[in-house]
């Protein structure tokens, strides 16, 4: 029997649905060193599990009071894909604290849920069940099938398991602390939640299309990588390809910023960032790439802007002498502007035209100007005093009725005229197996 949807699914704060696969890890000794380390459940399905959903009855995770959800007024958890999240479980009786750490590996939609292949726990070295070729499945050597599992269960239905938290760690008698730590390091020696952003930058924005955009966790790698490692601040550009769960937008410009009501902008999960650098803003980035020998535009690039601060005619294109001088840089090696993009609204090519050759093409222009100036001046002109004067003979040999039906006409005219110009003026403390049994 398939797994449902609303089994697995959770909601963001955004209304977007997502569900998300973990691999989970316990302390255990290694027999190698004998010291504590952080593994793998030894056997079951935690290796390849999502987590009860908002229908499983009561036990959905993120619901408040849950490890996932809202615990004492901090926000539900939504990892990204790569990310670990550590739940820290105290007895507040006897004071015995018990550590588990979830590494996000997958987060999907809805299309990708009922028609996808699970891969991921593969890729993450321990298939657990995840194979549609034998039901159930055996003990098969790590990283287990390579082929994977279907994402709903169609095929087995134990492939990707389904794990609930007991539910008494919402009541009496424990204390349950969630955040998302940078490594499994908390599972041996639990060390507590980071400190406060210290950042409120939340959202990045498509620098060709604004009205692209997604938001980001302060509990998130994209966070982590943006403020924490790179030190972005407020309109800072990058160029990114974003994973979106399910799907990802290909490498784009992007600038970050802060987002009063970001609750409606869907989120981004993961970043790959190329090259690994920053700009101030969207214009300095687009003007990179644009001169870049190895990458493309960001979008459709517009030379000549007279209104672009970054260009070195930026309010003086109006000034011819600052103008040749920049055309002819354009063409001298080693000048700070030799072969700028801008260069393009010198002569209308693809580079400047050297300065000699520039100059031959001022000369053509004046002297086309003067042939027809000089055939403009030995065109004969006809005497225009004969012609009033044909004109006035002319107008006496017509009858004066018709002369004053003329001027009547006139009057019509100039009537309409006038007229038609005034009318226009929005169990235990651990997690517990489902589907797919116990650990």
């Amino acid at each position: 029997m398939a797994t449902s949807w609303d089994t697995v699914k959770t909601i963001l704060p955004n209304g977007d649905e997502r569900a998300y696969i973990f691999s989970q890890y316990f302390p255990v000794t290694s027999p190698a060193t004998g010291l504590p380390e952080c593994q793998w459940a030894p056997s079951g399905i935690g290796p390849c599990t999502y987590f009860a959903g908002v229908g499983t009855m009561g036990s959905d995770s993120w619901q408040p009071g849950y490890p996932f959800g809202s615990i004492a007024g901090l926000p539900g958890t939504y990892p990204q894909v790569g990310e670990w999240v550590s739940t820290i479980v105290t007895n507040t009786q006897t004071g015995v604290v018990n550590t588990f750490c979830n590494k996000c590996i997958a987060v999907i939609d809805k299309d990708t849920f009922l028609s996808g292949t699970c891969l991921e726990c593969y890729n993450n070295g321990n298939a657990a069940n995840c194979s549609d070729n034998f039901t159930p499945v055996p003990t098969i050597p790590l990283p287990g099938d390579p082929g994977g599992c279907r994402y709903d269960n169609s095929i087995n239905f134990n492939g990707i398991g389904l794990s609930y938290w007991a539910a008494y760690l919402q009541g009496g008698g424990w204390n349950v602390v969630t955040y998302i730590a940078p490594n499994c390091d908390d599972c041996v020696s639990p060390t507590g939640p980071p400190p406060p952003p210290s950042s409120t930058l939340n959202v990045i924005s498509n620098c060709c299309d604004p009205s692209e955009q997604y938001q980001f966790s302060p509990n998130s790698g994209i966070y982590n990588q943006l403020v924490n490692i790179m030190g972005a601040v407020d309109t800072n550009a990058f160029r990114a390809d974003l994973y979106i769960g399910g799907a990802h937008t290909g490498m784009k410009c992007w600038q970050v910023g802060t987002h009063l009501q970001p609750q409606m902008i869907p989120f981004a999960y993961g970043i790959t960032m190329d090259p690994q650098d920053l700009w101030p803003n969207c214009l300095q980035l687009k003007d990179y790439m644009h001169n870049s020998p190895i990458y493309p535009d960001c979008c459709d690039y517009e030379p000549c802007d007279p209104l672009n601060p970054y260009s070195p005619l930026y309010l003086q294109w109006h000034i011819p002498a600052v103008v040749d001088q920049f055309c002819q840089e354009c063409v001298t090696p080693g000048s700070a502007n030799y072969n700028h993009q801008d260069c393009i609204c010198c002569s209308g090519g693809t580079q400047c035209d050297p300065p000699v050759a520039a100059l031959q093409n001022l000369q053509a222009k004046v002297k086309g100007f003067s042939d027809r100036r000089n055939k403009a001046l030995n065109e004969p002109v006809a005497d225009e005093r004969e012609n009033t004067a044909f004109r006035n003979t002319e107008t006496k040999t017509y009858s004066r009725g018709r002369v004053q039906q003329t001027q009547t006409n006139g009057t019509q005219v100039a009537s309409t005229q006038q007229e038609s110009s005034s009318g226009g003026q929005s169990g235990g403390v651990m997690p517990s197996g489902g589907s797919g049994g116990g650990y």
